[in-house]
């Protein structure tokens, strides 16, 4: 009689979480994704003018709100008359961007809301190079007025993106796509999966919770040290170029590639030259280059002669300090970079913004 009674019970409360869960996904809940201000052409992609939206970073699944001025770049969202006639520009990928991050906790949104005798404007996207940072600066050559400085804050996924994302092309006069990353395929879903899916997003939502409740036990109670994943995009500065992934370099390979960057940088350094702006070239660590270094590749190196040969008005070089770092914090990957990814931090971009400030007297 109990378990006859214990089991009425259990069905109805399965039945009722099923009605309340159909209710919650379809009229309730909102589902975020990442870049949900992208504005697709084509072969190429920009950030939508006058955007606000909340995007989610995967890797850690926690939310960010995005906001667009009426050019199609992110800031803190907040219109203001501005009588300020000179202007900083920054140019970059994700990171620029503030992946991950609401954007007054990320460098560029710590420029934009401290005062300042500057016009801030952010052009950064995710997954842009030089090949789009050069076309970009042109385009702004043409329209802005008085830009005093020019940020460009390269990382080291710039280099693959070079080789198989982005191409110069000649028809149009401007960047497009060539492939994107190789993807596994993906396994067919049926309709039953598919519903389940859509409709049922409440229980979604508590396993993946519970799924990471669980890990985070394992993971302090086995007291390891966070395992650092080795990645195609910053492989090429440890592992020989012989031996990268050859699926990520088979339209350009390494060489070529890195010519390829250095033709663009040059080109954006006379560009800047001709517009009377100093230009700032930022280079920091990904977290795989801190914990396996450059015998490969020297990165670092590569760029401290690139601005040399550019006569780049001065490279920002982060390496030091968070080589620094690394030696002085235990748990240095969780206080630099996002979990799981290779995206700064809060604490990561504060680094960005204190030293890029000094250096470029703001």
């Amino acid at each position: 009689m109990v378990i006859k009674k214990i089991t009425i019970n259990f069905v109805l409360f399965l039945l009722l979480f099923a009605i309340f869960d159909l209710i919650f996904s379809n009229f309730i809940y909102k589902e975020t994704f990442r870049y949900a201000c992208y504005k697709y052409d084509i072969d190429f992609y920009s950030l939508q003018p006058n955007c606000v939206a909340v995007e989610k970073h995967e890797p850690t699944n926690k939310n960010f709100k995005v906001y667009t001025d009426e050019n199609g770049h992110r800031f803190l969202g907040q219109k203001k008359a501005s009588d300020k006639k000179k202007t900083i520009i920054f140019l970059g990928d994700s990171q620029t961007y503030g992946l991950g991050l609401e954007y007054k906790d990320t460098f560029v949104g710590k420029f934009e809301k401290n005062p300042n005798d500057y016009k801030i404007l952010n052009f950064g996207v995710p997954s842009y190079s030089p090949t789009v940072y050069n076309y970009q600066l042109k385009i702004i050559k043409k329209k802005i007025n008085n830009i005093k400085k020019i940020i460009l804050v390269l990382d080291i996924s710039d280099l693959l993106q070079e080789s198989f994302r982005w191409r110069y092309n000649t028809e149009n006069n401007k960047p497009s796509l060539l492939i994107d990353i190789p993807k596994k395929k993906e396994k067919k879903i049926s309709g039953w999966q598919r519903f389940r899916r859509e409709n049922f997003k409440g229980y979604r939502l508590i396993t993946f919770h519970i799924r990471e409740f669980l890990r985070s036990i394992k993971n302090h109670s086995e007291s390891k040290k966070d395992e650092i994943k080795k990645t195609h995009w910053g492989e090429f500065t440890y592992i020989d170029s012989k031996n990268l992934q050859k699926e990520y370099w088979q339209l350009l390979k390494f060489d070529k590639t890195l010519k390829k960057m250095t033709k663009n940088l040059y080109e954006i350094s006379t560009v800047s030259a001709n517009m009377n702006s100093e230009l700032y070239i930022v280079i920091f660590p990904w977290v795989e280059t801190l914990q396996y270094g450059q015998n490969s590749f020297n990165w670092e190196n590569y760029m401290i002669k690139t601005c040399n040969d550019i006569k780049c008005t001065k490279l920002i070089n982060l390496f030091p300090k968070f080589r620094e770092l690394k030696n002085s914090y235990p748990n240095w990957r969780r206080e630099l970079y996002l979990v799981d990814d290779t995206h700064l931090t809060e604490k990561g971009h504060e680094i960005l913004y204190s030293t890029i400030s000094k250096a470029i007297s703001f």
